[in-house]
């Protein structure tokens, strides 16, 4: 069959690593420091001024410093600004000299985070800093909130988040006339949903569990527990790790792989438009409601897979992570069982964890790299 998309595999990868190097570099050189660069020019200039009259009230310290970090392109230079204004105070009305030294802090500020942004080898030595560190740690309990709270259902919008939309805009920005391959995880080569036909043989067999799982108590609650992702304990208990401290990076890691996979994977939902079962055939008693995206492929299939993935890459020689793809396949199948996903859609997800697994390598090397330190 003839390759239908655009790029070779080799041009890909090759695509990919110039997307997480220079591509990303320049959006952060040439889009948001040049702003933070003659913001910070400003600050200098006022900070050498003599100006009759300066109050706090008309400078709006408080105002100037939201609007500066509201510039910042990522959040972890956010958190760097911030600690690097640890010590910082507003200065009070009437007190010129501490308006001009407020000004000269927040100017020396912005510079610090542009060194930091332009230079990679400074900007991780600033991320094991104390007070980046515990920024970080905040970040992502913050984050860990979001990822619970977006498990419980609504909206397409409301499952992505507004951050992530606008961030992938931004980065298509730099591509005008390519929008389609600009990047190169939207377009890999996951087979399209079978046609009617296979589809409506594909809904015997599934009225079939739908018909077991109804008299299955046990399996029914497992398969409801399973429908929240942001319970680690079916992946975390063939690890060893369920009830053991210690492990917050490993933790951290898996949840960020869900994350990722869960946003990924509604792109391809969106693409494809399957209709679910009980949608093709109005007959079905699902256990669980319909979500409101499409069903190919299964995103609960394509999450769990994908960390089975990066917990083999990252433990190649645990026999845990073995078990991760057998508790994949059960969480996969379960779906299929609650009425929400044909068997295809199961295997679409697994297949297309596959073919995303190397880029989740390159995106979470750091945070692998973190969480591998805690199995040694």
């Amino acid at each position: 069959m003839q390759n239908s998309l655009p790029y070779t595999l080799k041009q890909t990868r090759d695509i990919r690593i110039t997307f997480y190097g220079q591509v990303f570099q320049e959006a952060v050189s040439y889009v948001s420091l040049d702003t933070l660069q003659q913001q910070a020019n400003i600050l200098r200039d006022l900070s050498q001024s003599t100006p009759v009259s300066m109050t706090a009230e008309d400078l709006s310290f408080r105002g100037t410093y939201d609007f500066l970090v509201g510039l910042m392109p990522t959040s972890w230079l956010q958190a760097a600004f911030r600690a690097e204004l640890k010590d910082f105070s507003f200065p009070d009305e009437g007190d010129e000299e501490a308006i001009r030294t407020a000004y000269h802090q927040l100017a020396e500020a912005l510079d610090a985070v542009i060194k930091l942004a332009k230079e990679p080898g400074i900007a991780l030595a600033a991320r094991s800093s104390g007070a980046f560190a515990r920024a970080r740690a905040r970040a992502r309990a913050r984050a860990r909130a979001r990822a619970r709270a977006r498990d419980t259902g609504g909206e397409l919008a409301n499952f992505t988040g507004a951050t992530w939309e606008e961030n992938r805009e931004l980065h298509l920005i730099l591509f005008p006339n390519a929008r389609k391959i600009a990047l190169p995880w939207d377009n890999l080569p996951i087979p399209a949903p079978p046609d009617a036909e296979v589809t409506l043989a594909e809904i015997r067999p599934l009225a079939a569990k739908l018909a077991a799982v109804h008299t299955d108590r046990e399996r029914r609650e497992e398969i409801e527990a399973q429908a929240n992702t942001s319970d680690l304990s079916d992946i975390l208990r063939p690890l060893g790790i369920g009830d053991l401290e210690g492990y917050e990076e490993t933790e951290g890691l898996i949840r960020t792989v869900l994350g990722l996979a869960e946003r990924v994977g509604y792109v391809y939902k969106a693409k494809f438009q399957r209709l679910r079962p009980a949608q093709f055939y109005t007959a079905l008693r699902t256990v669980l409601d319909d979500p409101p995206h499409s069903s190919y492929p299964s995103n609960h299939s394509f999450q769990m897979f994908c960390v089975a993935e990066v917990m083999a890459r990252m433990l190649p020689e645990n026999p845990a992570t073995t078990e991760l793809f057998y508790v994949a396949q059960r969480v996969a199948e379960g779906r299929e069982f609650a009425g929400l996903h044909y068997a295809s859609d199961s295997h679409a997800g697994r297949e297309l964890a596959r073919l995303f697994s190397p880029y989740l390598f390159l995106a979470c090397r750091r945070q692998m790299r973190r969480a591998l330190k805690e199995w040694i």
